[in-house]
């Protein structure tokens, strides 16, 4: 029987310690990664949510927008009431202004599109310009028309759904319709990522 000697004894509690101390290192590291990972989640998720949030907000603004746009009452003050075309300016005249809010909404689309990646909210965001460009190009159709005074049954039929596009009033607007489905859409699709219900 071989003896055990003191030296050997402290190689043994020595080897022992090593291991227990790379192990607890190891574990460390482990411990390390998780919680880093975990903290990448949370901010991915938080980022997301912020940007729905921001999608969702600058959508109802332009819900309004086009509710202001389209409204169809207009006081008209009596010096312009006899210019040409004044209704129409008028008209045009209110869409301008909303011109930084559409590149507000247009910037978080873009990084909504990144970040979030939802197609159906994008697309809902992308049906709110297109109405926009619609009403303007309707406002320069109606004017034009106005000012050739050409009055036949096609360009009236054309007339009547030009101006349901510039204007909110009337039942089945089919505009008001578009505008109300797509910010439907946005809110759905982006309203659990906003209150962090998912990530």
């Amino acid at each position: 029987v071989e003896s055990v000697t003191s030296s050997d004894i402290f190689e043994g509690i020595n080897s022992m310690a090593q291991l227990a101390m790379t192990t607890t290192v190891a574990i460390g590291v482990w411990v390390a990664y998780r919680q880093l990972e975990a903290w990448r989640t949370e901010a991915r998720a938080l980022r997301r949510s912020e940007l729905a949030e921001e999608l969702i907000a600058a959508s109802y603004d332009v819900q309004d927008a086009f509710k202001q746009i389209r409204n169809p009452l207009d006081s008209i003050p009596a010096e312009e009431a006899g210019k040409p075309q004044i209704h129409f300016q008028r008209r045009y005249d209110r869409l301008m202004p909303h011109n930084d809010l559409f590149k507000r909404i247009g910037a978080v689309q873009v990084r909504a599109r990144v970040v979030i990646g939802d197609e159906k909210s994008d697309k809902a965001v992308t049906e709110l310009f297109k109405i926009r460009a619609e009403i303007a190009t309707a406002i320069e159709i109606l004017a034009d028309y106005d000012r050739e005074g050409t009055n036949d049954a096609a360009d009236r039929e054309l007339k009547r759904e030009l101006r349901s596009k510039i204007s909110s009033s009337g039942a089945n607007n089919q505009t008001t319709d578009r505008i109300d489905a797509a910010l439907k859409t946005i809110v759905e699709q982006l309203s659990l990522i906003a209150k962090l219900e998912i990530k």
